[in-house]
């Protein structure tokens, strides 16, 4: 299956496991992402989210470094 993560909606309660890995995106379209493949979870299942660390902002090394996907917004 090939999808937009940003506009996909899995069945709920549909997998014992849900990986999202290092998706960068802006707070306000990354929060329904996350809450549906939360709701996608089956009873007894687990979620796992992978990212990185704001500071790798600043501090880090390598990859893109774009502020506006992992600074939440300030108003």
């Amino acid at each position: 299956m090939l999808a937009d993560v940003t506009d996909h909606r899995p069945d709920p309660g549909a997998f014992d496991l849900v990986l999202v890995a290092y998706l960068q995106l802006p707070t306000a379209v990354l929060s329904p992402v996350l809450e549906r493949a939360a709701e996608a979870v089956a009873p007894g299942g687990s979620i796992l989210v992978v990212g990185h660390d704001r500071t790798n902002l600043i501090e880090g090394s390598a990859g893109r470094r774009i502020p506006t996907c992992c600074t939440p917004p300030t108003d």
